[in-house]
């Protein structure tokens, strides 16, 4: 086993990789001002746990690209396309590991378990789906309680505006997901 360096045994080796990734920080500025917290490293130990840790910057940097894009896109979307999204990433992650999983190596003390936890996956789905069904419900009956009102408020006063304000409320769509 490889010896640990000053910064790993300092702790700092995750927050020298999110420096260098996520903030884009140099190794001079990186050392500079960990160094001026009290540490005790230099340039080239920064150097060298970078290069020595390039898969796990890579794998933080698409991590990161990843989340950047999904909150770009899902920044104005209803909770129910942020949580679709996030149990479809789940249950990807859960079947590809089942998939690469060699269950003649293990011995699950509680096979149950994975299985009840496929399980819980689908409900979420299903309960998901059922959300939005109500929610478009909720959506329908708004827009014909408006709808009511403005005939009661308007109908002699001026059908002319209330014809347009009802078509305006008819057009009115909740967008459910920006997938489709």
């Amino acid at each position: 086993m490889a010896k640990k360096s000053k910064i790993e045994m300092q702790g700092l080796l995750e927050r020298v990789i999110d420096m260098y990734v996520n903030d884009g920080v140099t190794l001079t500025d990186i050392t500079n001002t960990l160094s001026d917290e009290g540490y005790d490293l230099s340039v080239s130990g920064v150097q060298r746990v970078v290069r020595n840790n390039k898969e796990l910057i890579e794998e933080q940097r698409l991590i990161q690209e990843h989340a950047d894009a999904f909150l770009n896109e899902f920044r104005n979307s209803p909770n129910t396309d942020v949580s679709e999204i996030n149990l479809q990433i789940m249950q990807r992650n859960v079947f590809n590991a089942l998939r690469e999983l060699d269950f003649s190596a293990y011995k699950f003390e509680d096979p149950t378990k994975l299985a009840n936890l496929v399980a819980r996956l689908s409900d979420s789905q299903v309960n998901l789906s059922r959300l939005r069904v109500e929610f478009n419900k909720g959506v329908d009956a708004a827009k014909d309680k408006i709808e009511k009102s403005l005939q009661v408020l308007l109908k002699e006063k001026d059908p002319e505006l209330l014809l347009k304000l009802v078509t305006i409320v008819k057009e009115m769509k909740i967008e459910n997901s920006k997938r489709g």
